[in-house]
């Protein structure tokens, strides 16, 4: 009874260790400036040891090139996959098949059955002389020579050199194209404590690849902490770029419809007329130069009045000539202003007395109209009585 038990305690045990994996590879593949039709793809984990390699998933390419694969297996430990390609390109009349192999990075293999990410081998020209490469003969599908892998990461080694996929580098592709870090090179692992991230990044950039400052990510909508954007305000998303209404404005349509002197989508730009928009308050003021203030930079700062349209501020209030020159120019603008005020007044006026005239004279011709068809109404029933009565006078 006891040799029973345990033997259903291992398998149970051996049972939790196992647990499924997922990996996806997609591509296009051209064989010069045409797509590679018709090509088979078999996605592989490949085992080390005597045992085969596990087949997850295979394919063909589509008429444009095109392959998508996906597949999961379980394994106790984290499966090593990879990509093989079996096709003809520029091969001639030679009855064999040239196999070209992909090592798909550990980084895009995903815990269970359904697809979380795809690792993209972009478009290749299969025309390149691949210097690790394996002929397979098509009848009896017997390799005739084994590769040697030199590239990680999916990475092709041809001319005597690796040619790396996007974000890899280096020598052998063990290394992350970090553009203000170090890259933690082969330590990278995203259950590590220490080496979670591909970069290590420099002082004051962030990001997979260090590619941008936190400070900038945000724009001038929110603060970065704990490695995210807080946003400030109605804005939201992971870089603040939303709002969730218009600042300076009403939503019409679904677009939002700017207050006056405010622009852009969501309204909350600020317009200028003498001054910078201050970014440090999310641009809805603005930093007014020497002598202007206001919220738009468009009023006197204790020099004068605003005697135009945009104001004069460049004359002092000590002189009193500048000071009633201005004055006069004020005077004239409102003078201007009351004359417009009364010349559209007076046209407004006359155009109602006209339309009103109009009114009159329609009506009065209606009503002329009514009375002459009333008119020939009653002669024309006049008519006929007497006509009727004629008809009868006669018979009698």
């Amino acid at each position: 009874m006891l040799p029973i038990i345990l033997l259903i305690s291992l398998l149970a045990l051996s049972s939790e260790a196992v647990f499924t994996q997922f990996v996806g590879v997609k591509g296009v593949l051209m064989c010069g400036d045409k797509p590679l039709a018709n090509t088979k793809v078999k996605l592989y984990d490949d085992d080390s040891g005597p045992d085969l390699d596990d087949l997850l998933a295979e394919g063909t390419t589509d008429s444009l090139g095109q392959f998508l694969l996906s597949g999961h297996t379980s394994e106790v430990m984290t499966i090593d996959p990879k990509l093989n390609i079996y096709h003809d390109c520029d091969d001639g009349i030679t009855p064999c098949q040239r196999k070209v192999t992909f090592n798909i990075p550990k980084a895009f293999v995903s815990s269970g059955e359904n697809a979380k990410m795809f690792f993209n081998i972009g478009q290749v020209n299969m025309q390149i002389e691949f210097e690790v490469l394996q002929k397979r003969d098509i009848a009896s599908n017997i390799a005739l020579d084994d590769p040697n892998a030199r590239c990680r990461n999916g990475g092709i080694y041809t001319g005597g050199i690796c040619h790396c996929i996007h974000p890899h580098t280096g020598k052998s592709c063990e290394h992350f194209a970090c553009v203000h870090g170090i890259s933690v090179g082969l330590r990278y692992d995203p259950e590590s404590l220490l080496f979670a991230e591909p970069c290590i990044c420099d002082s004051g950039w962030a990001g997979e690849l260090c590619t941008y400052k936190p400070d900038d990510k945000c724009q001038d909508r929110g603060e970065w902490k704990n490695n995210r954007c807080e946003c400030i305000g109605f804005f939201f998303g992971s870089e603040c770029q939303y709002t969730s209404r218009c600042v300076e404005g009403k939503i019409l349509h679904g677009r939002c419809i700017c207050n006056d002197r405010f622009e852009g989508d969501y309204c909350d730009r600020i317009i200028c007329d003498f001054g910078t928009p201050n970014f440090f308050n999310r641009s809805l003021s603005c930093i007014c130069p020497e002598k202007y203030t206001g919220r738009h930079c468009n009023q006197c700062k204790k020099t004068g009045p605003l005697v135009e349209k945009y104001p004069v501020c460049t004359f002092s209030i000590a002189k009193k000539k500048t000071y009633e020159h201005a004055m006069e120019i004020r005077r004239k603008a409102k003078a201007q202003m009351r004359k417009r005020i009364w010349i559209i007044s007076v046209c407004v006026l006359a155009l109602a007395i006209v339309a009103a005239f109009a009114f009159c004279v329609h009506m009065v011709h209606r009503d002329a109209k009514k009375a002459e068809e009333e008119r020939r109404n009653r002669m024309r029933d006049e008519r006929h009585i007497l006509l009727t009565n004629q008809v009868k006078l006669q018979k009698l």
